[in-house]
């Protein structure tokens, strides 16, 4: 009863409220008035100018990467429909997706342009400098064109990973983008750095005189060990069968190279030396030389070389190992920096331009050759050596040399 009663003081107390909202709705009803579908209509509003806020900073990230960064920021702070927009629709995830790798793709760029307005990479030294007696060795930074290479390679592979992996995931692509991120790459980095190598005579600009020839590794024999020696002689055994095939645009088919270890070359226990020893083991040839060939580390696909007025340059990438854990992919760059004048003798010769001076038993005569060695990967470079031809003569270390094919 006391129920009821309470029900019908209810009613009766929100009866002008109630009959006020009915003539309102049929006042919305007759006058067309759907509060719903203007709420609709101010989303779809507000979505349009976010689309359009988002394109903006897209297009903006590759002239004004600081202002983007502050502009995404904003965007996130914003309480209206981006809020919970931005992250829970498949299109607005992606679009701002993209804006974040043109960021991180245009702040590659300025600082690659600031790096090349400071610095040149045109000549090559060594990672480590042995000491006196006594005396810690003395490290040096790379300075050499690999550096900007290992660049080249990561910005590649990053692009690579991004159109293949990335964006393929996404619920909605945008093609459109994609195509401004790749011309973007190969014009303001890629092409910046092909520039800058270009510049560099003595690394490249010569390839024209080796184009389309095929040219073969010489064979060393080692020579009687007069004794103890740290420096063993060496003469000229004869050609390898392997071929070395120096195409056009750098392109080059190697079938196979032997090398003397760049083992001692390092001080003892020297971390950065383990990705070296991690390249050296993966193919081994007669004495302890390391024997790549594309049936072992090598790939056969991305070889390139360099040809200028000092270095002759071969980028060898490897294939996937294990067995060093920190790369799993990585680069070698095998350079010569070639004795000139036997480069100009008949037949011709690319062998490694000599230093000289005094030898263990106090004659004159040629110590180390200027041959490096270089190792990079997507993610860092990891040091140019010299080799040294000073090595115990259980271990080969013979020259790397070339001849044009007979």
């Amino acid at each position: 009863m006391k129920y009821k009663q309470l029900q019908t003081n209810m009613s009766a107390r929100h009866l002008p409220l109630m009959l006020s909202l009915l003539l309102l709705l049929c006042s919305c009803h007759e006058s067309g008035h759907d509060p719903g579908k203007e709420l609709y209509e101010q989303q779809l509003q507000q979505k349009g100018i976010l689309a359009h806020r988002i394109d903006s900073l897209f297009s903006s990230a590759f002239t004004d990467p600081l202002g983007v960064e502050r502009g995404l920021e904003e965007l996130y702070l914003h309480r209206g429909v981006s809020a919970g927009t931005l992250s829970s629709d498949p299109f607005f995830y992606s679009q701002v997706t993209y804006v974040r790798k043109a960021l991180s793709f245009s702040l590659r760029a300025h600082s690659l342009q600031a790096l090349l307005a400071s610095e040149h990479f045109d000549h090559f030294q060594t990672m480590l400098r042995q000491g006196s007696a006594g005396s810690a060795s003395e490290e040096y930074p790379a300075t050499d064109p690999t550096v900007l290479l290992q660049i080249r390679s990561a910005l590649e592979g990053e692009l690579r990973q991004f159109l293949e992996k990335g964006a393929p995931s996404y619920a909605l692509r945008d093609q459109q983008k994609e195509e401004q991120l790749r011309t973007f790459i190969q014009e303001r980095a890629i092409g910046r750095i092909d520039q800058e190598l270009a510049s560099y005579k003595s690394f490249t600009g010569r390839e024209a005189e080796l184009e389309g020839k095929v040219w073969h590794q010489e064979a060393y024999k080692r020579g009687e060990d007069p004794g103890y020696s740290l420096r063993v002689p060496y003469t000229v055994e004869k050609l390898f069968e392997g071929k070395i095939t120096f195409g056009r645009d750098h392109q080059l088919q190697l079938d196979s190279l032997q090398l003397p270890t760049s083992y001692y070359s390092f001080t003892y226990g020297y971390q950065r030396g383990e990705i070296f020893k991690s390249f050296e083991g993966r193919g081994r040839g007669i004495d302890n030389s390391i024997f790549a060939v594309l049936n072992g580390p090598m790939e056969p696909t991305g070889q390139r070389y360099y040809f200028g007025e000092r270095y002759l340059t071969l980028i060898l990438p490897l294939k996937p190992s294990t067995d060093y854990p920190k790369s799993s992919r990585y680069t070698i760059a095998i350079t010569l920096e070639y004795d000139q004048a036997k480069y100009k003798d008949s037949p011709r010769q690319l062998i490694p331009r000599y230093e000289y001076g005094l030898d263990d038993t106090g004659q004159e005569g040629p110590l180390d050759p200027y041959l490096f060695y270089s190792i990079y990967d997507e993610r860092q470079h990891w040091g140019t050596i010299l080799v040294r031809n000073y090595a115990p003569n259980y271990v080969w270390a013979g020259p790397v040399s070339f001849r044009p094919a007979p």
